[in-house]
């Protein structure tokens, strides 16, 4: 940070050594962001797998059972096995920004957990934006028919339970709040949507104060 700098300390100017300062920090702290992205990318590929083990294997157990229908249709101990697999390379991802305590780039103070919080937001974003985009694009079948909207609706349906429960099974291992992201960003999105098309409509726009 020093070699930007050296010429105005040399002319003795602090306030354009603070502006330059804060520049060249921030700067830096984009580009630390940008490595650190990969992290909360590869977590979501993960969480991918995770949500389909979740969602088309391992069932939600109810709070009384048989113990025979506990072994035979709970057990699964391949899924299970691959889902405390992935479980414990997410945790792997994590474990070294978790660790690290905040620190200071140039002017600017850096929260390790805050970007790994920030890029899990982001990454669910588009997740969820991708899924909603997908989801509701019709295709004319084969037979001369074409897909409803009920149908579709219920896929959107079990690609968000399953997203959902996986965001929910690996919070505490990340040592996040994934409901309070998860309900967020749902809800950044509806509104944004709905904001957009709403635009389209209206044409005359009234001022309250």
């Amino acid at each position: 940070m020093n070699q930007p700098l050296k010429r105005i300390i040399e002319y003795n100017k602090p306030e354009d050594t603070q502006s330059v300062a804060k520049f060249y920090s921030s700067e830096l702290v984009k580009f630390v962001k940008r490595t650190l992205a990969i992290i909360p990318s590869n977590i979501f590929k993960k969480l991918e797998e995770i949500s389909i083990i979740l969602t088309k294997s391992v069932k939600t157990m109810d709070t009384s059972m048989l113990k025979e229908r506990l072994n035979k249709e709970f057990a699964l101990y391949d899924e299970r096995y691959l889902l405390a697999k992935r479980t414990h390379e997410i945790s792997i991802l994590t474990e070294g920004m978790l660790c690290l305590d905040k620190t200071m780039m140039g002017l600017i103070e850096l929260d390790p957990k805050e970007i790994l919080v920030d890029g899990i937001r982001k990454e669910l974003g588009k997740t969820l934006d991708s899924m909603l985009h997908e989801s509701f694009i019709f295709h004319k079948k084969f037979d001369g028919g074409s897909e409803t909207l009920e149908h579709k609706l219920e896929l959107v349906r079990d690609k968000f339970t399953g997203l959902k429960r996986s965001i929910e099974y690996i919070q505490d291992f990340l040592n996040i709040e994934g409901e309070k992201i998860w309900r967020e960003e749902l809800t950044r999105i509806i509104k944004y949507a709905v904001e957009k098309e709403s635009t389209r409509l209206v044409t005359k726009k009234y001022v309250t104060e």
